[in-house]
């Protein structure tokens, strides 16, 4: 829709790349968002100890997948967000029972994204200027 092409890559640090211009793309799918009307961002794997999801990513975007629709952003931008912004409640063994993450109200976390009707190549070639500043 936006005119950059984007395929599926094998890496544990991103989901999806772009050749031209070059970005990683970083894919979550929130099945439990419209049930609980919050948004789950996860930050650390507590079955084998390490970073994962947000700390551990090397996306330049995060699309998250919720209330059907593709919520994107800058990943420097979601990162900044979860630092400053204390989330309603940490679940320790969320997903698959080894995920950690940060609850957020759909309310309060939505003025990180960009709900995917709205995005245009300008937007994304703008985050990705700013990913490298």
């Amino acid at each position: 829709k936006i005119g950059l092409p984007v395929a599926k890559e094998e890496s544990k640090f991103y989901d999806l790349a772009s050749q031209g211009p070059a970005f990683k793309i970083e894919v979550k799918n929130d099945i439990y968002a419209a049930r609980s009307g919050n948004i789950a961002i996860e930050t650390f794997n507590t079955r084998s100890n390490k970073a994962s999801g947000l700390t551990a990513t090397q996306s330049d975007i995060w699309a998250h997948l919720a209330y059907s629709k593709i919520h994107l952003c800058p990943t420097k931008k979601l990162k900044e967000f979860v630092d400053k912004t204390k989330p309603l409640r940490i679940i320790e063994k969320g997903g698959d029972g080894n995920a950690m993450l940060c609850l957020y109200s759909y309310e309060v976390i939505l003025p990180v994204f960009t709900v995917e009707e709205n995005i245009t190549k300008e937007i994304v070639l703008e985050w990705l200027n700013d990913a490298k500043s």
